[in-house]
């Protein structure tokens, strides 16, 4: 038994070190294939129950109770694939710090801003109240608008981020979320860019921003540089689904 820990923990070691996401995404979905497969041998054993009414009711109360076991390595193995690691060097800061780094964009002329929700979150969201900006992203045809919310874990030193999309329209040059059209809380896997700088950049522990940045409201351009900050400040960055410690 000592021996098979030792294997499967050097082989969470070695998955756990590989950087490219496409890699990631790889080993995520041969992952799901395998989660979802096992029903389907527990059909092939025991396809005898299925002769009885009483049978395929206890067939379909497992499969329901296996399903709920697997949402927890699914979403667990979700986060895994678009985790960020701290930045080569850097040692990370206490939280008040990293805090105030995070709400010093603010003080930037960007289209997103950072509040806080009355449960202590932080919040990246675009400044659709902005009269500037609402223009800017009214003039482009902007139809989803994102919000990504922060939770810090002291302890592990790592911040949880959820990505949230709603549905937008304009009024009188203002921006409304909607509900209809769009509406999304989970991972966005494809908004995050490592090789992009969309603008804010983090280096030496300060903010810098090119105001040349021709900004297209995609959810990226707001992700990148949060994750540049927190990586920057020696802290991982993790994707979640949900909140709820179990799943991440």
């Amino acid at each position: 038994m000592g021996v098979l820990r030792r294997i499967v923990h050097r082989a969470f070691i070695l998955i756990d070190s590989v950087e490219k996401v496409w890699v990631r995404f790889a080993i995520f979905f041969l992952g799901l294939l395998a989660l979802f497969g096992v029903p389907w041998i527990f059909i092939f054993l025991f396809r005898s129950l299925f002769n009885s009414t009483a049978g395929i009711w206890a067939f379909v109360s497992l499969v329901l109770i296996y399903a709920v076991f697997v949402t927890i390595p699914m979403f667990r193995m979700g986060s895994w694939v678009g985790t960020v690691k701290p930045q080569p060097g850097e040692e990370p800061v206490d939280d008040a710090e990293l805090r105030s780094r995070l709400l010093a964009i603010n003080e930037l002329d960007l289209p997103f801003h950072i509040i806080q929700d009355k449960n202590g979150k932080l919040v990246s969201e675009w400044r659709i109240a902005d009269t500037k900006w609402a223009g800017l992203m009214e003039a482009g045809g902007l139809k989803v608008l994102h919000k990504v919310k922060l939770l810090l874990d002291v302890e592990k030193k790592r911040v949880s981020a959820q990505d949230r999309e709603w549905g937008c329209s304009f009024r009188a040059g203002v921006g409304h979320f909607s509900m209809f059209g769009s509406f999304f809380i989970g991972i966005d896997f494809f908004s995050y860019d490592r090789a992009a700088e969309y603008g804010l950049l983090f280096k030496n522990g300060k903010l810098v921003f090119g105001a040349a940045y021709n900004y297209r409201f995609q959810l990226s351009e707001m992700k990148t540089p949060l994750t540049n900050v927190i990586t920057g400040s020696g802290w991982t960055f993790r994707p979640v689904a949900t909140f709820i410690k179990i799943f991440n």
